[in-house]
């Protein structure tokens, strides 16, 4: 769970890097994560180091360590405290979770703590339930909130494909869905994710403009 979300902060910082160096036209060879708490930049353009060297320094300044490591190569590592704040945050978020999911099961005084030397697992105690397997099951239920982009939408997975070609293997995934029930649409997506839950301040009920329930969320 922690190292996913490691990982998970690093492919958002990859994104932020090539996407910045891009805007400023930044020639660089590969920005890829190293590990679940390193990325690195190589393959810069000789003549924009020092721009990259900036860019990074300016972006990911406080909560990242940039090393200049020679020849258009940079490695980006989070600060301990950052690593700290990444796995304390996703060991609350995981409680918050359990704690709906087990009230749901209508449990009465659950116990939901973090536990472990390093604090990143989690103590579940639920008095009275009888069926383990099922709440072992609701307790494991993975949710990830991803928001990308969509290219393009269709009745059909065919017709959606004859425009898409090769990119649909590559840079786009094809998503169905049913915007009205009984009639599935089928998107075009990117597969880079634009906005996690990890970005996700608040939610709430809502309505549209036709008066229709919605949620809002920043």
């Amino acid at each position: 769970m922690v190292e996913d979300a490691l990982n998970a902060t690093v492919d958002d910082a990859v994104t932020t890097a090539r996407d910045q160096a891009a805007r400023k036209g930044i020639q660089v060879g590969t920005v890829q994560r190293v590990s679940p708490t390193s990325f690195s930049v190589d393959g810069t353009e000789p003549a924009r180091v020092k721009d990259m060297r900036d860019l990074l320094r300016d972006f990911f300044r406080n909560t990242w360590e940039v090393r200049d490591a020679g020849e258009g190569k940079f490695a980006v590592e989070m600060t301990d405290l950052y690593q700290r704040q990444v796995k304390e945050q996703t060991v609350q978020e995981a409680i918050r979770t359990l704690e709906r999911r087990v009230n749901a099961l209508g449990v009465a005084e659950p116990v939901i703590a973090a536990t472990g030397s390093r604090g990143d697992q989690i103590l579940v105690q639920m008095p009275g339930v009888t069926d383990v397997e099922q709440a072992k099951r609701i307790i494991k239920t993975t949710a990830q909130l991803s928001l990308r982009l969509v290219e393009n939408s269709a009745a059909t997975q065919e017709t959606l494909l004859q425009g898409a070609g090769a990119r649909c293997r590559t840079t786009w995934r094809c998503c169905p869905a049913e915007r009205n029930p009984g009639q599935p649409t089928y998107y075009l997506l990117r597969r880079e994710v634009m906005i996690t839950g990890r970005d996700l301040k608040s939610a709430r009920v809502g309505v549209d403009e036709n008066n229709r329930p919605q949620i809002n969320f920043a």
